[in-house]
């Protein structure tokens, strides 16, 4: 237990690297716990938090922490332009909600709570939503209101709950996702408590009932046979 302790921080970007999506399990837990953490660290002021793969850091024992608590800096158009590199990560602003892509004034706890569905779609998925897009490209997304895809296309055995709670996460409209840290953690935990209830319940065996009716009608049709044959032997 001691050496898992002694290990140093590894981020969230790194563990995809090496080791690829995470369990679905614990991707929940993981950002459940970091929600969690951010609603007791906010004390209701309106922050802006880098949530993002690469600042979220796992200790020894798997619990998460961001590396920087510092608010994100509100992007622009140019700086966006600039951001000429595809794939993992397009810069932060690939996890920046759409009000913040578009430079609105009034941001709030719920553009934390976008940013968090986007990293817990990638650690399901094992993949970003958009990895081909540029910094425009999200920003065009982002005015013409376009949700993320189904992470279920990428990662059947995710629960339709736990694809519901992302996508609610990461509603492009402020107003239709959860409007709390506090709300978000409700909602995941919710999610793990029915993975756990799904687990635990058996599959019901399939009862294949065609083979068994078939070999009874042969034998009907072949004991049908044999009393006629009989019959008339003794005739």
């Amino acid at each position: 237990m001691k050496d898992e302790v002694d290990k140093p921080d590894v981020s969230v970007r790194n563990r995809l690297r090496t080791r690829g999506r995470f369990p679905i399990g614990e991707a929940v837990a993981i950002i459940a716990q970091l929600a969690r953490s951010l609603a007791m660290a906010r004390c209701g002021e309106e922050v802006r938090r880098a949530i993002n793969p690469d600042n979220i850091l796992l200790d020894g024992e798997g619990m998460p922490k961001l590396g920087d608590l510092g608010p994100v800096r509100v992007p622009n158009a140019a700086h966006l332009a600039d951001e000429k590199a595809k794939g993992l990560p397009v810069g932060a602003s690939a996890y920046w909600a759409p009000e913040l892509l578009m430079g609105k004034q009034h941001v709030d706890a719920r553009a934390d709570v976008y940013s968090l569905g986007v990293v817990l779609y990638e650690m399901l998925a094992g993949k970003f939503p958009y990895a081909d897009f540029s910094g425009m490209e999200l920003l065009a997304k982002a005015l013409h209101g376009e949700t993320l895809p189904d992470v279920r296309k990428l990662r059947p055995d995710v629960s339709e709950l736990v694809a519901h709670v992302i996508s609610l996460m990461c509603s492009p409209k402020p107003d239709n996702r959860p409007d709390t840290l506090q709300a978000v953690v409700a909602l995941l935990e919710k999610a793990q408590g029915d993975g756990r209830r799904s687990a635990r319940r058996p599959a019901r065996p399939v009862r294949r009932r065609g083979p068994i009716v078939a070999w009874i009608g042969v034998a009907i049709v072949v004991l049908i046979g044999i009393f006629i044959i009989v019959r008339r032997l003794t005739d």
